[in-house]
């Protein structure tokens, strides 16, 4: 069985206007997480809409796997060719 590829973060530095990380760390209050994990949250959100189109299909699969996996448990395609 091949291994998964590991995605490592990378450390990123820039300058934002106040009001923006100020925005970011009211939200993350509210949410009881750091104001880095929903500014990376964004980055991804926009790379998933700006992005190639293949990639937004791909991630509207793998939530769909996870809605379903969660909601269901785990089935396969003889399951449901079964019903």
């Amino acid at each position: 069985m091949p291994k998964e590829e590991v995605k490592v973060a990378t450390t990123l530095s820039f300058r934002a206007d106040p009001d923006v990380i100020e925005w970011f760390r009211n939200r993350a209050d509210e949410c009881g997480v750091k104001y880095q994990t929903l500014l990376k949250r964004a980055l991804y959100e926009y790379q998933l809409l700006h992005g190639d189109r293949h990639s937004l299909e791909q991630r509207l699969r793998e939530i769909v796997r996870e809605e379903m996996h969660e909601a269901f448990g785990f089935f396969s395609q003889a399951k449901l060719a079964k019903k």
